[in-house]
């Protein structure tokens, strides 16, 4: 195996990328629900 390259043969770059990619997704989301509740509650 190449260094720096995983098991699936991804780059560790790639790998990486995605990693960031999904926890922004995560917390974009985690925002998103934030700011539904408070805007829900807030009408009431």
């Amino acid at each position: 195996m190449a260094e720096g390259s995983d098991e699936g043969g991804q780059s560790t770059l790639t790998v990486r990328s995605a990693s960031r990619y999904a926890r922004k997704a995560r917390d974009d989301f985690g925002k998103l629900i934030a700011d539904l509740e408070r805007d829900r509650f807030a009408s009431r």
